[in-house]
C-alpha cells in the first residue's frame, strides 16, 4: 500500500485506530530496517502533519531519531531541527507547521527538501501564511531551542540545575516555570494550593518575584518575593514543601515598605541573604525561616546581591554607590570604588578571585573587572551600546557573558579582556543569563516572553551576528501594490513586491517626527514628507519612490515656532493636503490646516523645484489631536484626538461629527485603521481587536480565537487590510501575525516569528508585510489551501 493510499485508509479509521497507527507506524519500519519507507514518511508533509494533529509533537519529533542509526538522508537532520527549533509554537498550535516548516527550510542546501519535500507542502488548514522570503531562523547548531514562557511579562529570573538538565525561569507577576532543557516538552508551572484555594489564581504568589535560590543537590529551589516571603518547591514534585513570611522592616516615612529587590544564597543553600528597598541587608536560615542578622549597609536601593564563598562575605550593589565587600566573619566592609548606574549587576567568579560588575560608567554600558584580594580593577569592557541588564560568569571561570537592552549579547574572555563573540539575541531587553556546568551552552531570557538556548561550541550564522537596521516603524504599500516602502528608524529603504528585492535604500530620508506620518504615498511613484525649512517654516518634500530623489518642495507659509507638526494625510479626491498641528503653548489648541496642491507635472521635472501651496481653511480645534487618516476615494476624513474621540470631517462642507467617543485610556499609542470603505473602525482594547461602525457610532463586533481567547496575548502593533475589506491582519508584541475573516469575525490564519513584530500591512492579493523590532521583513502569502486531508476542520489550532 502506497503512502496516499494508506493516508485514503486512515482518513475513514476510528480515530482510536488513527492514534494508534500513527504512533506505531515509524517504529515497527524503523525495528524492520525498512529504511526506505520510513524515509518517505518522514518527508511526507500530510503524514507529519496527522502524526501532529493525531498524537503530540514529541511523537512527530521522536520520529526522527528513529533513523539516526539507519544512515538516512541528511535533509531528515534538517527537518527535525526545524521542528525541534518551532518546538514551542507547534506543541499549541499544529496549524503552523506548514509555515514554520517553510520559513525554515527555504534556504537550507538540499535537494530533497527543495525539489521534493517543500513543493509538496499543502496544509489541511483552510488558510494559512505561506512565507515568501526565509524570515525564520534556518536550521543550525548555535540556536538549540527557543522557549516560549505561558506568562505575558518577560522573564526576570534564570538558574539552572547542576546536572544541566532542566531550567527554572521567573517572570516579574509570579510565575515561576521548571524547564527540560534536553526535550521540546512544555514547561511545569509551579502553583501554590493553598493561594489558589483562597483566591482562585494560579499562582505561586501574591506579589513579583525578587529572586530564585537553588540548593546545591538541585532537589529544592526558593523563591523570594518583594513583600518578604519565601517559598520553597521540591523540583521533582513540583509541590511547595515549605514558607516562611519574615516580617519586614517597618515602612519608611513615606511609606515606603522596604520590598525585597535581590538575593543571594551561601554555597550550601542553607542560607539567605536579601537585599531591601531602604538598603537594608537580611540573612535567613532557610531551616526554620528565622532572620539571623538585619544590617544597613547602604543608604539606598540594594539591586544585586552575590556570595563569596572562598571569603565567606557577600559583595553588595546599591543605587548609585559604591560596592561594598562585607565579611561576615568579622563584620569587615571593603569598599570597591567604581561608578554604577542605577541598577548595577554583580558576579563573582568560582574561584573567588575576581569580581565583575556590570553597568558601570556615565552611560551605564561598560563592565569592570577587580581583582577581589587587592580591590584593584583588572580591566574595563567596553562595546555595548546601550544599558547593561545582566551579566552571568560561566563556571570554569573563563568567560564573561553581558546582556543589554537592546537584547545584545556579548561573550568575553576574563583572563585577558578580549570579545569572543557579539550577536543579536532578542528583540528587546536581555533580563536573565545563565550558564550549564560544562560551560557549552547558555541560556538567556527576555522582556519578550522568551528563553533561549545557545550552543557555545558552534559557530554563529551571519543573521545573528551581521549588523541590521533598527526597529521597522512603518510600512506603505503603494496603489498598484507593486512597491512597498519601509520606514526604520534610521532610515528609508523601497522594495519591490513581487520580486522581494529592496530597489534603494537612504538614510538622509529620515525626517522629523510626526505620528505615523513620517510621509504617505500620493500615487504608486511619489511620496510626500513634512519636514521644517531654516526659517521654521512647514514645508513639504514630494519624492520619487524608486529612486529617492527630492523633486520638489512644497512651502505652505505655515510657521512651525509654536505649532508643532502632528499628523498629515492626502486627499487625492481634491488635490488637498489635511495637516493636523498642535499649539506649544496651550495644551488644547490645536488646528487643522487644509492645503490646496497646486498642479505641477511631475514628469518634465529636470531639478528640485519649489512652489506654494495655498491655504484652503483652517479650523480651530479645542481638544489635542493625534491623527487624520482620509478615507480612499472619499473627501470623508477621520481625526483622532485625546480624549478618545474620533470625528469626521467633509472637506467639501468644512462640516465636524463627533463619531464614536472610547471611555477607556488614552488611545495616544493605540493601534487603529478604518476599513477601505470607509464604514469601520478596528481597534484594539486590552488586547481584543473591536469592530466599530463609523455611521452608528457602535460596536458591532469584536475578533476573537475560537476558544473564546482574546484577538492577541499583548498589545497590537499594527493593522493591514486584504483585498476590498475582506481580511484584516493584525500583528502584536506577543511575535504572531494573524488574520482575520471580516465577514464572520473568524481567524483564518496565524503565524509566529521570532521577534516582537512593529507594524504591518497588506496587498490587495493577500501579501503581508511585517517588520520587526530589530529590523527583520516578513513576506508572507494568504494562501487557500486545496488540500483534503483527513484531519480538515476537526479540531481548533489551539486544540
Amino acid at each position: 500500500m502506497d503512502n496516499q493510499s494508506l493516508m485514503n485508509w486512515l482518513a475513514s479509521a476510528p480515530r482510536w485506530e488513527q492514534e494508534q497507527f500513527l504512533y506505531d507506524l515509524p517504529r515497527q519500519l524503523a525495528n524492520g530496517q525498512r529504511k526506505q519507507e520510513l524515509e518517505e514518511y518522514l518527508y511526507d508533509f500530510e503524514f507529519l502533519e496527522a502524526k501532529l494533529f493525531f498524537t503530540s509533537f514529541k511523537d512527530l519529533s521522536d520520529d526522527y531519531e528513529l533513523v539516526k542509526n539507519l544512515e538516512c538522508s541528511s535533509g531528515l537532520e534538517l527537518i527535525q531541527k526545524s521542528l525541534q527549533m518551532s518546538a514551542s509554537v507547534l506543541q499549541n498550535d499544529w496549524t503552523q507547521l506548514a509555515s514554520q516548516l517553510i520559513g525554515r527550510l527555504s534556504s537550507v542546501n538540499d535537494n530533497i527538501i527543495q525539489q521534493q519535500f517543500i513543493p509538496n507542502i499543502n496544509p489541511s488548514t483552510n488558510f494559512w501564511l505561506r512565507p515568501l522570503i526565509v524570515n525564520l531562523t534556518p536550521p543550525q547548531d548555535f540556536l538549540i531551542r527557543t522557549l516560549r514562557t505561558n506568562s505575558e511579562t518577560g522573564i526576570e529570573h534564570i538558574l539552572i540545575t547542576s546536572d544541566s538538565s532542566r531550567a527554572v525561569s521567573a517572570s516579574h507577576f509570579n510565575a515561576i516555570e521548571v524547564w527540560d532543557l534536553n526535550t521540546d516538552s512544555a514547561p511545569d508551572v509551579l502553583v501554590d494550593k493553598e493561594y489558589q484555594a483562597l483566591t482562585g489564581y494560579e499562582r505561586s504568589h501574591s506579589h513579583s518575584i525578587a529572586g530564585l535560590s537553588i540548593t546545591s543537590d538541585s532537589a529544592e529551589i526558593v523563591s523570594v518575593f518583594t513583600d518578604g516571603a519565601l517559598k520553597i518547591w521540591n523540583l521533582e514534585s513540583k509541590q511547595k514543601v515549605q514558607s516562611y513570611i519574615p516580617c519586614l522592616p517597618l515602612p519608611t516615612a513615606d511609606w515606603n515598605f522596604n520590598l525585597v529587590r535581590s538575593i543571594a544564597s551561601t554555597a550550601d543553600g542553607n542560607h539567605l541573604f536579601t537585599g531591601h528597598q531602604d538598603g537594608s541587608l537580611r540573612m535567613i536560615n532557610l531551616k526554620n525561616g528565622a532572620v539571623i542578622f538585619e544590617a544597613k549597609p547602604q543608604q539606598s536601593t540594594i539591586y544585586s546581591i552575590v556570595y563569596i564563598p572562598s571569603h565567606k562575605a557577600i559583595a553588595i550593589g546599591a543605587k548609585q554607590e559604591a560596592i561594598k565587600i562585607w565579611h561576615l566573619n568579622d563584620a569587615r566592609v571593603q569598599m570597591i570604588n567604581v561608578q554604577t548606574s542605577s541598577f548595577p549587576y554583580l558576579a563573582v567568579t568560582t574561584d573567588g578571585k575576581k569580581l565583575v560588575i556590570g553597568a558601570t560608567g556615565q552611560s551605564s554600558q561598560d563592565i569592570d573587572v577587580f581583582n577581589l584580594e587587592t580591590g584593584s580593577q583588572l580591566f574595563s569592557l567596553k562595546g555595548h551600546n546601550m544599558l547593561i541588564t545582566a551579566i552571568a560568569v560561566t563556571p570554569d571561570d573563563k568567560r564573561l557573558i553581558s546582556g543589554d537592552d537592546t537584547g545584545h549579547i556579548r561573550i568575553w574572555d576574563l583572563a585577558s579582556g578580549a570579545l569572543i563573540l557579539a550577536y543579536r539575541a532578542h528583540s528587546t531587553r536581555i533580563t536573565a543569563i545563565g550558564s550549564t556546568q560544562d560551560c557549552r551552552r547558555i541560556l538567556t531570557g527576555s522582556e519578550d516572553n522568551t528563553l533561549k538556548i545557545w550552543n557555545l561550541e558552534a559557530p554563529p550564522p551571519k543573521n545573528f551576528t551581521e549588523s541590521k537596521s533598527n526597529r521597522v516603524e512603518r510600512i506603505i504599500i503603494s496603489p498598484d501594490n507593486n512597491n512597498a516602502v519601509i520606514v526604520y528608524s534610521n532610515r528609508i529603504s523601497v522594495w519591490n513586491i513581487s520580486d522581494k528585492e529592496e530597489l534603494f535604500s537612504n538614510e538622509s530620508l529620515v525626517f522629523p517626527r510626526t505620528r505615523d506620518s513620517d510621509f504617505i504615498l500620493i500615487d504608486n511613484k511619489h511620496a510626500l514628507s513634512l519636514t521644517a525649512s531654516t526659517d521654521f517654516s512647514i514645508c513639504f518634500h514630494i519624492w520619487d519612490v524608486k529612486t529617492g530623489k527630492t523633486l520638489y518642495i512644497l512651502r505652505t507659509g505655515l510657521i512651525s515656532s509654536y505649532d508643532i507638526p502632528v499628523s498629515f494625510s492626502f486627499c487625492s479626491n481634491r488635490n488637498q493636503v489635511i495637516l493636523l498641528t498642535w499649539n506649544i503653548m496651550s495644551e488644547n489648541t490645536s488646528f487643522i490646516h487644509v492645503l490646496d496642491i497646486p498642479f505641477i507635472d511631475l514628469s518634465n521635472l529636470s531639478s528640485e523645484e519649489t512652489y506654494e501651496c495655498s491655504l484652503a481653511y483652517t479650523l480651530n480645534f479645542t481638544k489635542r489631536l493625534l491623527k487624520v487618516d482620509v478615507v480612499p476615494g472619499t473627501e470623508k476624513v477621520v481625526i483622532t484626538t485625546k480624549d478618545n474621540c474620533f470625528t469626521t470631517l467633509f472637506l467639501s462642507t468644512r462640516k465636524l461629527i463627533e463619531t464614536i467617543h472610547f471611555n477607556s485610556d488614552p488611545l495616544i499609542n493605540t493601534e487603529f485603521i478604518i476599513t477601505r470603505n470607509g464604514k469601520h473602525l478596528l481597534i484594539e482594547i486590552d488586547q481584543i481587536i473591536e469592530i466599530w461602525s463609523l455611521e452608528l457610532g457602535q460596536k458591532v463586533g469584536e475578533l476573537r480565537e475560537d476558544s473564546g481567547r482574546a484577538s492577541h496575548t499583548s498589545v497590537v502593533c499594527g493593522f493591514g487590510i486584504i483585498g476590498n475589506d475582506r481580511s484584516l491582519v493584525s500583528v502584536s508584541r506577543d511575535q504572531t501575525i494573524k488574520v482575520w475573516n471580516l465577514s464572520n469575525y473568524k481567524l483564518e490564519a496565524t503565524f509566529t516569528g521570532e521577534n516582537i513584530f512593529s507594524c504591518c500591512a497588506a496587498t490587495s492579493n493577500g501579501i503581508v508585510i511585517a517588520g520587526d523590532q530589530i529590523g527583520n521583513l516578513y513576506f508572507l502569502q494568504k494562501t487557500q489551501s486545496g488540500a483534503s486531508h483527513f484531519c480538515k476542520n476537526t479540531r481548533s489550532p489551539s486544540g
